[in-house]
Order: C-alpha cells, then sequence, then structure tokens
C-alpha cells in the first residue's frame, strides 16, 4: 500500500475497503495514516477485531474506525466535505 501512495498522482484520491478479517484494521489505519479514506461496512467485513467479534450494525464499525482515525489526528470529513472531495454534486 506505501509503494502505491507514493507512486500515485499528485490529486489522485482513493479509498480503501478490506475483507480479510485478520488484516482489515491495520490496512485501513495504514490509509489513514497516509492520507486516504476508507470504507467500512458489515458488506465488507463485518468483524469488530481479530477474536471474531460480529459488529452488531454497520454503526459499530463506523463508530471504531472514527475513534482510530481522530486517535491519529486526522478528522471525519461531513457529508458536504465528502460530496467535494469525491466530486459528487450537492
Amino acid at each position: 500500500m506505501q509503494y502505491m501512495h507514493h507512486h500515485k498522482p499528485a490529486d489522485f484520491n482513493y479509498s480503501v475497503s478490506v475483507m480479510d478479517p485478520p488484516t482489515q484494521w491495520q490496512v485501513l489505519t495504514q490509509s489513514i495514516l497516509l492520507g486516504g479514506h476508507v470504507r467500512v461496512g458489515m458488506e465488507d467485513n463485518p468483524y469488530l477485531d481479530l477474536n471474531g467479534t460480529l459488529a452488531k450494525s454497520n454503526a459499530e464499525l463506523v463508530d471504531k474506525i472514527v475513534r482510530i482515525s481522530r486517535d491519529l489526528g486526522r478528522e471525519i470529513a461531513s457529508p458536504e466535505e465528502a460530496r467535494k472531495i469525491t466530486g459528487l454534486a450537492a
């Protein structure tokens, strides 16, 4: 992931989704550290931890990645900011 990040065009916007339970949170954290974006949800990976704890909802997965992101000093985009980042109309 670091290799791809360092070889991307300067204005390249990317998002990472992980479907591998043992590496999900490590890879998503790496993406946040590198300035990328992440996607979480039951359809990608429903596990909250390496012990196989299933999330009760998408909200639990979102809460966890929000906490990780904020702990790393990265704030979460508002819906308006997310639309601007991705080039979607309001």
